[in-house]
């Protein structure tokens, strides 16, 4: 194909995943910290059942949290799939730079 924009397309896709990974390793770490200690928390509840439901209220809020503070809702290894099924699609083999040849 021979194509500079879809070339710049992909790349800026690539990039765009770099992003969000780093992104969500700054999310997970800053929400984390609160999940551990709401999760002590829930451990001085008195009563096995009210244990279970402060944790599993506590999980689902921080999971929502979490999901709120990210761009994108595909899971890695989707977008990385999209990623590669566009490059075997649309560039022929000379037309990846050298950087994305051994992603």
């Amino acid at each position: 194909m021979n194509s500079s924009k879809t070339t710049n397309t992909i790349e800026d896709e690539i990039q765009s995943l770099r992003d969000h990974v780093r992104e969500y390793r700054k999310a997970l770490n800053d929400e984390g910290v609160w999940l551990f200690l709401a999760t002590l928390g829930c451990w001085g509840v008195s009563g096995k059942a009210l244990q279970i439901f402060a944790i599993v209220v506590t999980i689902l809020l921080f999971g929502r949290r979490l999901q709120d503070r990210l761009s994108e809702r595909r899971p890695f290894s989707k977008i990385i799939v999209a990623i590669q099924y566009r490059v075997e699609t649309e560039l022929d083999e000379g037309d990846l730079p050298g950087d994305f040849r051994t992603i």
